[in-house]
């Protein structure tokens, strides 16, 4: 366990983290994250300290649910970037609550060995994995990523296992990730709380999130798009067959920028 100033500490291993929970005044709250923080990430972790003592924030990139090494290279990782986000948190939750009911916050960031100690090819054999309901995970995402949530089920079992939280906070961005992971939970019977809280958003609408560094210029212009399109259906749908030519105005716009993708 390494010690930042501030006194956040920051775990690397299972053993550091099983120790250190028994440490912690309850409840404790996890939430996991693979990285690079942003302002959506410190939403999660302010709703988790309001409802809790202790906040652990996992911060992992997990190479069983990404789709390929290329993707798991590509993914951007700065751990001195997300302790200091979250040393200038801690402080802005002191400040705050002017040192009443204070949380305490930790940083959990193991090694692949540590999680996977036999190897992170879940179709090898001699890997265990957790396999959840094939009505929940074949679909959407899963339908294109076979072993998506193949991956993010089975770290999410090992998370919950080394930390012990009461509840664990995700965000509504990876809307079917929730469904599973609410699955899992009451499956296994792990007796804790998933939280679920609002997306953040970009000003043009856009979900914020650490993967939008891949979007090129273009891209990113139309991913905006799909929220604004969303919304659209959505009035149109409440409409109900009222006058809705505004909308349709909006949906044909919105086709015509997303035709730029073909």
């Amino acid at each position: 366990m390494s010690t930042p100033e501030n006194s956040l500490p920051v775990l690397h291993t299972v053993s550091a983290m099983r120790q250190f929970r028994s440490t912690l005044p309850e409840p404790v709250a996890l939430v996991p994250t693979m990285g690079m923080l942003h302002r959506g990430h410190m939403s999660l972790i302010r709703l988790a300290a309001r409802r809790a003592l202790s906040v652990v924030v996992s911060v992992y990139v997990n190479p069983t649910q990404l789709t390929s090494v290329e993707e798991q290279g590509a993914y951007p990782v700065n751990l001195d970037h997300d302790v200091q986000r979250l040393q200038h948190l801690k402080g802005e939750l002191c400040r705050e609550r002017q040192g009443h009911e204070y949380t305490v916050l930790a940083v959990f960031a193991p090694t692949d060995q540590e999680l996977y100690p036999h190897g992170t090819d879940l179709r090898q054999r001699f890997c265990s994995h957790v396999v959840i309901s094939p009505e929940l995970t074949g679909v959407l995402e899963g339908e294109d990523h076979p072993t998506h949530f193949l991956g993010v089920g089975t770290v999410c079992l090992k998370l919950f296992n080394m930390v012990r939280p009461q509840l664990a906070v995700f965000g509504e961005k990876d809307y079917q990730q929730t469904v599973v992971i609410k699955r899992l939970v009451e499956e296994f019977l792990l007796g804790l709380e998933v939280v679920v809280a609002p997306t953040i958003r970009e000003a043009d609408g856009l979900a914020v999130s650490s993967r939008n560094a891949f979007l090129g210029l273009e891209r990113r212009a139309v991913a905006a798009v799909l929220h604004r399109a969303l919304k659209a259906g959505i009035t149109t749908y409440q409409d109900e067959g009222k006058s809705c030519e505004n909308e349709r105005d909006k949906v044909r716009e919105i086709r015509a920028i997303m035709s730029l993708l073909k």
